[in-house]
């Protein structure tokens, strides 16, 4: 005798084979919705949100799936999905950044330097020049020498009027480039 949950997988095979994604994901939801930990089903309904164009909803899904990754420590198979999210929309900036705390995390140093300065361009063409100082202080913790990085930090701070913050880092770049 089948159990519920192979009745499921088998109907939601059914309508994938006629190529109805909507039914198919309905079929998959109910399983995961006896069992939320179930990833390998989550990434399969977000196989299919691709397939079906919906993509938000693709990405929502892949977002869990990357969570639960990191929450339980595969931090590379966390990174394997956020690049897929980006692949899907590269402006998910709340992915980008989760993206470059896990490279930070995994000590990929390099990696997670590009990716927050990917954050902080994407914040400054927003407008979001205050927000960009996060990214630009992530980078600086990661590379504290990076002088180029520092006199971009003090020029943001200096923009948001936030003047003994500049002053200070004009001051530590011009202590680095007298020391060197």
């Amino acid at each position: 005798m089948l159990t519920n949950r192979e009745k499921l997988t088998a109907q939601a095979q059914k309508y994938l084979e006629k190529g109805q994604y909507d039914r198919a994901i309905r079929e998959y939801q109910k399983i995961v919705a006896e069992d939320e930990k179930d990833v390998r089903t989550w990434l399969k309904i977000g196989d299919l949100y691709v397939k079906a164009g919906q993509k938000p909803e693709a990405a929502q899904t892949y977002q869990k799936v990357a969570r639960f990754y990191s929450d339980q420590g595969f931090y590379l198979k966390a990174v394997a999905v956020y690049k897929q999210i980006l692949k899907i929309d590269p402006r998910l900036l709340e992915v980008q950044v989760s993206l470059a705390e896990l490279y930070r995390q995994l000590g990929l140093v390099a990696d997670a330097i590009t990716q927050y300065e990917a954050v902080a361009a994407a914040l400054l063409r927003e407008g979001r020049s205050r927000d960009a100082l996060d990214a630009h202080r992530a980078i600086l913790e990661l590379d504290p020498e990076n002088v180029a990085q520092r006199i971009k930090l003090a020029e943001l701070y200096s923009k948001e009027e936030l003047f003994p913050e500049a002053v200070a880092e004009f001051a530590h770049t011009a202590a680095q480039l007298r020391a060197l």
